[in-house]
């Protein structure tokens, strides 16, 4: 087909001028073209297959309608990507596909609600692609955690060691972080898939007797849009998602601060793989655990997408606007680095290894069994907590003062006191299996917290794949629909 370099719309009698079209509707890389308009196929088969089902276009027409789709497919949309946009890619693409004189695929339609639908489509694989990794890393946590359940290390609040835990607690710390913002992402998602726009027209709707819920039940949407200008207005969906990917990528970030703190050689608890660190070009002891960076620089990307989205929308009418498409390219791109990071976070889990001596060590070395001693003062000598707090704080002091052993301290001023304790209590390994209260890491504690995690994340999963069914499903109907029409 020979491309048409002038475009009239019978109001309109120019096109943008050429050099400032990749500016206005860019082509960006083949590779995610491709992508849109396998999405642009979707949905015109779906419309078409509606307006034949509805009586609003012959049999004959839907037929070589799609089967110039699916010519278009075969070729990788080659001959379409090679054209020029002066008027946006949909109109290039309704212009391709039909002549004006046999033009009925945008019966019952605008680019309005099109883009609408376009936009939920592409979110629906940028949302579930983050949370199937998120979901991956859940998983990974819990393994990691049930191998290190009785691995004890001191705890660090202010850059200071502080109680008794085991990395396996503090692992599932992070699991129950993320499991709960992989909730808000998959509300994003429900909130994405819960009405299909198509049908809306530009704002108020069509007087044809289309059938907009078949369209939705064949692009895998659980319903039509209620409204048609809300349908074309609401760019929320967007706003949840990126704000949504925001909270994960936060708790992620602080999750590689945790891991870069551990890993420098004052603490020494884990260990990277060489292949996840990288050398100085000068200082050549240098061992970098450059990849906590880059996790946390990539979540840091969506936190400024989510601001610039809702910045940018809430100057804007509550009907269609043309700012959306800026903001959904970049509240996608936000979620694909999002992506990214959540797999070299992954991969940094399974580089990990935990340094179980020095974690000992610094919970012996420390006096972290200081609140199980004054906890012990007060439940089996009788002390108020606050006298118990004191006395503790003075014996600490004593110790360092003295250079003296803490539990030779401890025991030498109970027995001049009179104080009959379970002097055990000042071993970190026994003060951390005695926490088994508040979400402690006593063993029982930590048994009810993996099954907790680990329901949680069936939670979610069971949900998304609810979901994936409903577009499988969808996509199988959709298939055989055009196979009867071409057939």
């Amino acid at each position: 087909m020979t491309e048409r370099t002038h475009y009239t719309t019978g109001r309109l009698n120019k096109s943008l001028p050429h050099h400032l079209q990749e500016l206005v509707y860019p082509t960006g890389n083949e590779a995610a073209k491709v992508k849109e308009c396998d999405l642009y196929a979707k949905i015109d088969r779906a419309h078409i297959s509606m307006l034949l089902k509805c009586g609003l276009v012959t049999h004959d027409w839907a037929k070589d309608h799609l089967e110039k789709i699916a010519d278009l497919e075969r070729e990788q949309y080659a001959s379409l990507l090679s054209m020029s946009t002066p008027r946006g890619f949909y109109m290039l693409w309704e212009n391709y596909l039909e002549e004006e004189d046999t033009s009925f695929a945008h019966l019952g339609r605008s680019r309005n609600d099109l883009n609408a639908t376009l936009a939920r489509l592409q979110m629906r694989t940028a949302i579930h692609d983050v949370l199937m990794e998120g979901l991956d890393i859940i998983e990974l946590i819990q393994s990691m955690a049930h191998v290190n359940t009785k691995t004890t290390m001191a705890g660090y609040t202010h850059g200071q060691p502080a109680m008794p835990i085991t990395f396996g607690h503090q692992l599932l710390a992070w699991g129950f972080a993320i499991s709960r913002e992989m909730n808000v992402v998959l509300q994003a998602l429900n909130n994405n898939e819960a009405a299909c726009p198509l049908g809306a027209g530009a704002q108020g709707g069509t007087n044809l007797p289309i059938d907009a819920a078949y369209t939705a039940q064949l692009l895998g949407f659980e319903r039509a849009a209620f409204n048609s200008l809300d349908a074309v207005a609401d760019r929320s969906f967007l706003i949840h998602a990126a704000a949504a990917a925001s909270g994960l990528a936060c708790v992620i970030s602080r999750v590689c601060q945790d891991l870069l703190f551990y890993a420098s050689p004052q603490v020494n608890y884990v260990y990277f793989d060489d292949e996840l660190c990288g050398a100085s070009s000068m200082m050549p002891h240098k061992r970098n655990p450059y990849l906590c960076e880059i996790v946390a620089g990539k979540m840091n990307s969506i936190i400024g997408k989510w601001n610039y989205a809702i910045t940018t929308l809430s100057g804007t009418p509550y009907s269609n606007t043309a700012r959306a498409t800026e903001v959904l390219q970049e509240v996608l791109d936000g979620l694909e680095k999002t992506r990214k990071g959540l797999i070299l976070f992954s991969a940094i889990l399974n580089g990990l290894h935990p340094n179980f001596e020095k974690m000992l060590a610094t919970a012996e070395d420390y006096y972290t069994c200081s609140t199980a001693l004054a906890n012990e003062l007060v439940t089996k000598a009788g002390y108020a907590f606050r006298q118990a707090h004191r006395l503790v704080g003075e014996w600490v002091s004593k110790a360092e003062n003295h250079r003296q052993s803490f539990a030779e301290i401890v025991q030498s001023e109970c027995r001049e006191r009179g104080i009959n304790i379970n002097f055990g209590i000042l071993s970190p390994d026994n003060a951390m299996l005695a926490a088994e209260y508040g979400g402690g890491p006593g063993t029982m504690s930590v048994e009810f917290q993996t099954k907790q995690l680990n329901t949680k994340r069936l939670g979610i999963k069971n949900e998304v794949t609810a979901h994936t069914t409903r577009w499988k499903a969808a996509d199988e109907l959709l298939e055989e629909t055009v196979s009867r029409v071409c057939n």
